[in-house]
């Protein structure tokens, strides 16, 4: 729509003057100069505490009741509830009192309202009156009970909108709109001024409303006149075109108008022809027949008219008003004003897209509640309803309150992040977007959304190394060091005497850092305008993944590469007796395999007792891998084999098979298909130690600045590790 609308139409916005009975529909017009920027509603003082020698009375400004309002922004009336709780109390406990919520110079300031408070669901103040010249005046109609009325002028920050007749829990409470309204919960309000008033805006309101049916009885009052005009004339209402109807009923009302001055005027001036020159009489004079000429020159003037009616509300079409519309106002006949009004709900039901309907939070609604509200919608439309639901207190309440908005477009999500922040939307999508990224709302709900995309990428994935391995925390970057102690001793008995010997240890030691890995992902208007939301739920999750997949690489990586330990031997060698040659995986090897282990001693050469725990072997070998373990009996063929038992001893062994594809796989250096690994339980000896930063096992997404020369928004996602073998006794290399 076009902006000369909103500068013809008459807006007083954000003063709305309420009280706890009625509403007013158009409100006193304070001067031009002051902010309109403040919500009003009225209260009666209690006259039977006014203080004469303090000059003061005491008054309930404000309470909880549901009233109605008139909200500038959404330009309709709403219901709205104020919660004391929410209230915020200036420090000094005072604010102005004026005449008539006139702030426009110092001389309409009575004096000001001091210690504001709370009590119950009331707010209480006391009116102090000054003792100045322009005051004294208002100061004795209130001392003398005249002056009852006063309306508080407050500001609502954030508030939650309830569409009609729907419920929400807003600060722990339920509340439901009625099925008229809509309904504003006021969480978070503070008052700015009082104002002293003669007539209260409880009264005002009941007389424009007996004023506006007056109106209505008058409208419909006239029209009847007309068509009884017409009807003198030899015309039928219903026959006329609208254009000649348009042009007899202008003739119609300054006849009317000519009549009520001829009113006026002494009676020896009236006449036939009295006022209008004599012109036009066969049109003016009640019960005559009009002419051909007559009706031929008033269609001619109408025709004028009906094609400036046209053409004006034609202007007023845009992006923003639908073409039905439009043509609707121009075949009703509808006046210029009548079509603002209707092309109005066009542009207000444009920029509300398919919000109108849905939970509070969204419209002027909790900043936080509406963008969780949009994120579950993308997070439903992704499909991703587990990741709702892994909420299991509100999960299934967030769903169903998101599934009104499961099918929001991207671009409807850039209107709403708009609506939240209380900005203003531009009618055309290119000027919608733009304006969108430059929100804080729209980059928190797509990363929100991107981000929950990722950690499920990352959860789903499965990894094999957590089975064997240990998670430990790094406080930085730098090179840690993890010590690991071996007792020397063992417990002595304690003789006669008591005394007690001392025990020694002795000391190893490894030390690594971890890394930092990181990828850009970017979102851009391009994608926004395709309505992409690939680009942010399966890209994303596609990364989490990977990050998932960096940790296992790391892992086998560094087992395959058979890295120095801190007393300058590779992890497997023959010194540390966990490397064991031309050992094909079969039954005895793994047997063999199996003693060497439970062999290992710590430093100080006491046997360390741990059994394996995990079989890792490449998918050349997962299936002789669970035949050994897991078969009932082991055949063994050949005419030399001497007599044994059927039971297959591996069997009874708690071993569980990790089958590891990057064992075999090209890509990886050492990699090989007949190699496999023994390892002990990570609870009971060090394996190898899988460290993130500050203990964050999950990747990072956060909002980086986009390139000046793209629109859009850009994430990073990144990854803090590193992992290292801390024991060669927790594990053991076997080649064929």
């Amino acid at each position: 729509m076009k902006n000369n609308i909103a500068a013809k139409t008459p807006r007083h916005e954000g003063l709305n003057y309420r009280s706890d009975e009625f509403v007013t529909n158009l409100p006193p017009v304070p001067a031009e100069s002051q902010r309109r920027d403040l919500t009003t509603r009225t209260y009666s003082v209690r006259i039977d505490t006014v203080n004469e020698k303090e000059r003061t009375v005491d008054a309930v400004i404000a309470t909880e009741a549901r009233v109605l309002v008139f909200d500038w922004n959404r330009w309709e009336i709403i219901e709205e509830i104020l919660l004391m709780k929410g209230c915020r109390i200036p420090a000094d406990g005072q604010i102005p009192m004026h005449d008539t919520h006139d702030r426009s110079t110092v001389q309409k300031q009575f004096g000001s309202t001091r210690n504001l408070r709370i009590e119950g669901d009331k707010l209480v103040g006391t009116n102090c009156f000054s003792t100045s010249k322009e005051t004294e005046h208002a100061w004795t109609l209130t001392r003398e009970k005249h002056l009852r009325d006063n309306s508080i002028g407050y500001k609502v920050y954030n508030p939650v909108m309830i569409s009609a007749g729907e419920k929400a829990v807003v600060e722990g409470r339920e509340f439901q709109a009625s099925a008229n309204y809509d309904l504003r919960i006021s969480t978070d309000w503070e008052p700015k001024e009082n104002s002293i008033c003669s007539i209260g805006a409880d009264s005002a309101a009941k007389n424009r409303s007996d004023n506006k049916n007056n109106i209505n009885i008058r409208k419909d009052s006239k029209m009847n006149k007309f068509k009884e005009w017409l009807t003198a004339r030899g015309l039928d209402f219903d026959k006329l075109n609208e254009t000649t109807r348009a042009a007899l009923q202008k003739d119609f009302e300054d006849e009317q108008k000519r009549t009520a001055d001829a009113n006026k005027k002494p009676k020896e001036k009236t006449g036939d022809s009295a006022d209008d020159g004599g012109q036009r009489t066969a049109v003016n004079t009640p019960g005559k027949q009009l002419t051909e000429e007559d009706i031929k020159r008033a269609t001619a003037d109408g025709i004028a008219a009906e094609r400036k009616r046209i053409a004006d509300i034609t202007s007023l079409g845009g992006e923003d008003v639908k073409a039905e519309t439009i043509n609707r106002c121009i075949t009703d006949g509808l006046s210029l004003d009548a079509a603002r009004g209707e092309i109005l709900k066009d542009v207000r039901e444009y920029r509300s897209s398919n919000v109108k309907n849905v939970p509070a939070g969204i419209a002027g609604g909790n900043m936080t509640a509406g963008r969780e509200l949009i994120e579950d919608a993308l997070v439903l439309r992704a499909g991703y309803e587990d990741v709702l639901l892994k909420d299991k207190a509100n999960g299934e309440k967030r769903a169903e309150a998101a599934g009104k908005l499961r099918d929001v477009s991207l671009e409807q999500v850039c209107r709403m992040a708009l609506q939240i922040e209380n900005r203003a939307i531009p009618f055309g999508r290119e000027d919608c977007i733009r304006a969108a990224f430059s929100t804080h709302s729209l980059a928190i709900i797509l990363g929100n959304v991107a981000n929950k995309a990722l950690l499920r990428g990352y959860e789903l994935l499965p990894g094999t190394w957590q089975k064997w391995c240990t998670i430990g925390q790094a406080a930085d970057f730098k090179t840690m060091t993890r010590v690991r102690l071996s007792q020397n001793s063992t417990l002595q008995q304690v003789g006669s005497g008591g005394k007690i010997q001392s025990g020694s240890t002795e000391e190893e030691y490894e030390q690594f850092s971890i890394a930092t890995y990181a990828e850009l992902l970017p979102f851009t208007r391009t994608q926004i305008i395709n309505d992409d939301l690939d680009a942010l739920t399966r890209v994303p999750q596609g990364m989490g993944a990977a990050a998932k997949a960096l940790i296992g690489d790391l892992v086998y990586t560094h087992l395959l590469a058979n890295g120095t330990m801190q007393d300058g031997t590779a992890l497997f060698a023959s010194d540390h007796s966990n490397l064991n040659t031309s050992k094909a995986l079969s039954a005895e090897n793994l047997k063999l395999a199996i003693t060497a282990f439970g062999k290992q001693k710590n430093k100080a050469g006491r046997n360390i007792n741990t059994p394996v725990r995990f079989l890792i072997v490449p998918p050349d070998l997962q299936w002789l891998a669970k035949e050994l373990l897991k078969s009932s009996t082991i055949v063994i063929a050949g005419a030399g084999d001497t007599e044994r038992g059927s039971l297959n001893v591996l069997g009874g062994e708690n071993i569980e098979v990790v089958n590891e594809a990057r064992l075999s796989n090209t890509s990886f250096s050492n990699y090989s298909t007949s190699t496999w690994f023994l390892a002990g339980d990570k609870n009971l000896v060090d394996t190898i130690e899988v460290a993130f930063l500050r203990g964050n096992q999950n990747p990072t997404l956060e909002q980086v600045p986009m390139a000046s020369d793209v629109l859009g928004i850009q994430y990073r996602i990144y990854h803090d590790a590193g992992c290292k073998a801390l024991d060669y006794r927790g594990l053991q290399k076997n080649t064929a």
